[in-house]
């Protein structure tokens, strides 16, 4: 199972990733492609604030290439518990800054005929509290990248697949806590033996990064040969 960020890939890494079982995107996948493939399997939507808004108004989904290809859509921000937890953006109102927008995101982009999973309250809290713990000063909210692994790893669907994260640069948006998101992922990856990380060209390549990267590469090849 691949999960694709949207940051640039430095590696051609499409034969490999079209090879996946499931190929998971988020948002209008930027770098869909380029150097990543052409799959999609599920999408992962962004839910809440100024980037659901700006994909409800230019319809960004129902006008990207893999939307036929597309069978299952996730939302993953539950406004309760964004709002119990969330430190407010100063330039968004508190009452408004996590409302749900799944349901605009729907009818704006014609996604009522695929499968629709939204994530629990229960998750998100689960995820903040672990954020918490591991965030060196106030965030405002997890990023959408850290709340599609933290349900990946947590469903039992998901068990038997070999996890392979792409594309994530753990930067951004100043309200997510990247550095505490980038620690916990990186630990995932050196204590699972069903997780690995292949880091974006705004990471630096560590060597264990510079192998894994090019297994997939030779992985890939092989198989579209």
């Amino acid at each position: 199972m691949a999960i694709i960020g949207n940051a640039p890939l430095r590696m051609d890494l499409s034969g490999f990733i079209d090879a996946c079982d499931l190929v998971l995107r988020f948002n209008e996948g930027k770098n869909y492609g380029a150097n990543s493939g052409r799959k999609a399997d599920i999408l992962c939507i962004g839910n809440s604030g100024a980037p659901a808004r700006r994909l409800i108004n230019n319809r960004a989904i129902r006008n990207a290439f893999f939307y036929d290809s597309v069978s299952e859509v996730w939302f993953p921000r539950d406004s309760g518990i964004h709002k119990k937890y969330g430190q407010t953006a100063e330039t968004e109102s508190f009452l408004t800054v996590y409302d749900d927008l799944a349901d605009e995101l729907i009818d704006a982009n014609e996604l009522s005929g695929f499968t629709i999973r939204r994530f629990s309250g229960e998750l998100n809290e689960i995820v903040f509290r672990k954020l918490k713990e591991q965030a060196l000063q106030p965030f405002e909210c997890p990023s959408t990248g850290f709340l599609a692994v933290e349900y990946i790893l947590n469903e039992p669907r998901f068990v038997e697949y070999e996890k392979v994260l792409i594309g994530f640069s753990f930067q951004g948006y100043r309200g997510h806590p990247w550095k505490a998101e980038q620690r916990i992922v990186q630990g995932y990856s050196e204590s699972r033996s069903d997780f690995k990380i292949i880091p974006s060209s705004r990471v630096p390549f560590s060597w264990k990064g510079k192998m894994e990267a090019l297994k997939l590469w030779i992985k890939g090849k092989k198989r579209k040969g």
